[in-house]
């Protein structure tokens, strides 16, 4: 019985975490730029409850990636792995 309230309580608890906004993905938030914006303004004003979002962390790295590329920066190439 309490294993059973415990983990009642930690969906709740994960529910009433999210802002129900659907998740974004960095491609999606590429190619939203004002959205990107409004979201990154939301979590900077905020961060002490938003800055750890899906939607947060998604929106910096699509800013990231966005910026790198503006720079002329390529991605980092995956590591070699040698079969033995």
């Amino acid at each position: 019985m309490h294993k059973a309230i415990i983990v009642v309580g930690l969906v709740l608890a994960v529910a009433a975490c999210s802002d129900g906004e659907p998740a974004r993905s960095v491609e999606w938030f590429k190619a939203h730029a004002e959205e990107r914006a409004v979201t990154l303004t939301a979590c900077r004003n905020n961060a002490g409850e938003t800055g750890v979002s899906p939607n947060c962390i998604n929106a910096q790295a699509a800013e990231n990636a966005l910026a790198n590329t503006r720079r002329g920066y390529s991605p980092l190439p995956s590591p070699i792995t040698t079969e033995d």
